[in-house]
């Protein structure tokens, strides 16, 4: 059962195996079978295989005819009949001696010492995992290692295992490509969002399962190889294959024209050195297509009730800012944060710091202030706005939140204008969190889900989604994108970011959609923008310095528009970068 069902290769290859193990009996009785069943056998070279299972099949007779042979007369014993005397050759019929050849001894040969070390652990443990029951078993069990360890990689055995992964043809054959030619070494220049990542887990999952990793492999993954200089490219070959590109001088006389260090000469030349190391898959090879996405921002103008409440949330904040500005920043970011989902997410955290005395001999007052002002009603501007939204469409919608103080208080306001809905998060178990997808699926039309909001299920059949808070990181919001914009959307994707105006997530919403249009690119080039601005800064760090730096209303609009004209030159480097690969690898490097 754990081998799996033999396939019509796998008994041509048993009966050779017994053959060599000189299973005379046993090799007879399977070629036998073989031949009965050899009409619906699926095979190569049919013809060919047949002949040669019939020729061991003879053999196989005529083996066990010799040894049934000897076993009835063994070496030394004597006939019971009496011998018949040879008759004396008389002297005219006596022939004369035979001269032999003379041959000269073959020189003796030295020995080559020759040492085998067996992974006993590993062996045994093999085998004892599988508990065999008998001869049988072994034999095929050593088959089955024998043919999973062939080196052809013909067939990817880890598939099976990643479970929580969805890979397509290219992917495979990528990595089917990596493992066979190139070694376990290679440069994946894939476009930005065709899943290099997945690619290389892929080819190391494989080494893994079967038990090759024994040496030192290496993947460099990167959608832009070249972004100033083809010395960048140099350096990556050679680290990857030392020694093939030959030295640097020698790269920058063969393959770098004076004046343009990103022009080479010689390219096809340079083509085929690369194409030893090199993938670079694009999106019409790949043959994805996946509808356009549009977002829309819903700006909600705060009520006084509301106001008030910020405001004194932003004084506690600066506050604790100010006199333990390195012990308290955790809390300060996360109520600026809840701030923008709900005051129900702030209540859930001040009444923690209640509970537990932190920082009470200092803001106990105000604390206690601010948790009374979280108490308001259901029906505020922007649930008011969200059920406008909800009653617009009859498509289903998932609205992501962060906090378990928003999922309880939409799913209060959900229940209270009746209208269906779902909810999903990280404290449902796996049987629970089935049942509401499959919910929201069939029957309910709202799903109200924390960030981990369908991680490895399939929520293509919904094109409708909410920000009802938005994460500071961009790579976050590009995350819940992509649970319902991906490979097997049919319609055109919808999102809804709500934002109170003036707030953190105005700012942010302003930078990332009105600066750079993050919401119409391509799956995968936020990331490579963000890369260029961070440095060991986070953008959401930058984001939350500048909140709580900022004296004033016009110092803070002026330091965001400077992070928003830095991740505008991020981009415009990006796209120069973008358009010198695709001039110098193009579609060359497919599969």
């Amino acid at each position: 059962e754990k081998i799996g069902q033999l396939t019509d290769d796998i008994q041509i290859d048993r009966v050779i195996l017994l053959l060599s193990h000189s299973k005379y009996e046993e090799c007879l009785a399977r070629a036998k079978q073989v031949l009965q069943n050899f009409p619906v056998l699926t095979i190569k070279n049919k013809r060919k295989t047949m002949t040669r299972i019939k020729d061991i099949k003879d053999y196989c007779h005529n083996m066990l005819v010799v040894e049934h042979s000897k076993k009835k007369n063994p070496a030394g014993k004597k006939n019971s009949l009496p011998e018949t005397p040879k008759p004396e050759a008389s002297d005219e019929n006596k022939q004369p001696p035979l001269t032999l050849p003379v041959v000269k001894p073959v020189p003796e040969i030295p020995g080559v010492p020759l040492t085998v070390h067996m992974d006993k652990p590993s062996f045994f443990k093999v085998l004892s995992d599988t508990e065999p029951t008998g001869p049988d078993e072994y034999e095929l069990l050593l088959l089955s290692h024998e043919i999973r360890f062939a080196e052809s990689f013909e067939n990817l055995i880890c598939l099976s295992s990643l479970t929580m992964i969805q890979s397509f043809w290219y992917q495979e054959e990528t990595a089917k490509k990596v493992l066979r030619q190139y070694r376990g070494r290679a440069l994946l220049s894939d476009e930005v969002g065709l899943g290099k990542t997945i690619e290389a887990l892929i080819i190391l999952s494989e080494y893994i399962k079967r038990g090759m990793v024994k040496k030192r492999f290496i993947l460099l993954l990167t959608a832009t190889p070249v972004e100033n200089n083809l010395m960048e490219l140099y350096n990556l070959i050679t680290l990857l294959k030392p020694g093939q590109l030959e030295t640097a001088t020698s790269f920058k006389e063969k393959f770098m024209k004076r004046g343009d260090p990103t022009d080479p000469q010689n390219r096809a030349i340079l083509r085929g050195l690369l194409s030893q190391v090199m993938i670079r898959n694009t999106r019409a090879l790949a043959g994805i297509h996946i509808p356009p996405r549009f977002a829309r921002t819903i700006r909600i103008e705060p009520t006084k009730a509301e106001t008030q409440f910020y405001e004194r949330l932003q004084t506690l904040i600066l506050s604790l800012n100010e006199q333990k500005p390195g012990k308290a920043r955790l809390i300060i970011r996360n109520l600026l944060a809840q701030a923008g989902s709900s005051p129900k997410a702030v209540e859930y955290t001040l009444t923690a710091m209640l509970e537990k005395q932190d920082y009470l001999s200092d803001h106990e007052q105000e604390i206690r202030a601010v948790k009374n002002l979280c108490r308001t009603t259901l029906d505020t501007p922007k649930n008011k706005a969200f059920l406008k939204l909800i009653q617009a469409t009859r498509d289903k919608i998932i609205v992501f939140v962060k906090y378990r103080g928003t999922v309880e208080h939409l799913a209060e306001f959900l229940e209270w204008n009746n209208i269906s809905f779902s909810l999903f998060h990280g404290s449902l178990n796996n049987l629970e969190k089935d049942a509401a997808i499959d919910a929201f699926k069939s029957r309910t039309k709202v799903l109200v889900t924390t960030e981990i909001g369908g991680e490895g299920r399939n929520m293509q059949f919904c094109s409708q989604m909410v920000n009802y808070d938005l994460p500071w990181n961009p790579m976050k919001i590009e995350q819940r994108i992509g649970r319902i914009h991906r490979i097997g959307q049919e319609k055109e994707v919808q999102i809804y970011n709500f934002c109170a105006a003036g707030s953190i997530e105005d700012y942010i919403l302003d930078i990332l959609d009105r600066k750079i249009n993050m919401f119409e690119m391509v799956i995968g080039e936020i990331d490579m923008i963000l890369g260029r601005i961070s440095g060991e800064k986070e953008f959401s760090d930058m984001v939350c310095d500048i909140w709580l730096n900022s004296k004033t209303t016009e110092e803070r609009d002026a330091s965001f528009a400077g992070l928003g004209a830095k991740l505008k030159r991020a981009k415009a480097g990006y796209e120069k970068t973008r358009e010198l690969d695709g001039k110098l690898f193009g579609d060359t490097y497919e599969l």
